[in-house]
């Protein structure tokens, strides 16, 4: 039985994740060198995004109202 990790955007596939081939797993490629050849050959595309964790807001004696459209648009850059 064949297992793999289908990787999700908005109820759409964008990935697919399974064990590599048995001769992969036997040649001297790092993680590294890997990820490069796979992004020049163009099957893969690396993330933009520099952290997944939303910076801490400020301390206020006011109810905080976070912003997530502002949050999102600046994570994303």
């Amino acid at each position: 039985m064949k297992r793999f990790i289908l990787v999700t955007d908005h109820s759409r596939i964008i990935a697919e994740i399974k064990k590599p081939a048995s001769d992969t797993l036997n040649s001297d490629l790092t993680v590294e060198s890997y990820i490069e050849k796979e992004q020049k050959s163009g099957l893969l595309l690396k993330a933009k995004r520099k952290s997944t964790v939303l910076k801490p807001p400020s301390k206020v004696k006011e109810k905080f109202q976070l912003d997530w459209m502002k949050t999102y648009y600046k994570d994303r850059d």
